[in-house]
């Protein structure tokens, strides 16, 4: 979803330059095309949870593959980490 996301931004005016380090996460919370997958998507935990608390979280809906810190675990607060799937199963494997 993210490459989709970075590709329609770059793609809306073609010819115009975009600088994708310019985008941030709330751009991509807000894009309409994927607004309610992003939504339903992400998990999110307090700076002070654990790995496990994060799997947890993620776990709760099938289709989350990201969970993001916030200071108190907040969809509202600022974001303060990211943790994909694949970083928490590989560090749990561990």
């Amino acid at each position: 979803m993210l490459y989709k996301f970075i590709t329609e931004k770059m793609m809306q005016e073609p010819g115009k330059p975009v600088n994708i380090t310019e985008l941030n996460l709330q751009d991509f919370y807000n894009f309409e095309e994927m607004k309610e997958f992003v939504h339903n998507s992400m998990a999110f935990i307090p700076v002070a949870a654990k790995l496990g608390e994060a799997k947890t979280e993620m776990e709760r809906n099938k289709i989350c593959q990201d969970v993001f810190v916030t200071q108190n675990g907040k969809a509202e607060e600022p974001i303060l980490g990211w943790l994909t799937n694949t970083e928490i199963s590989k560090s749990l494997k561990a």
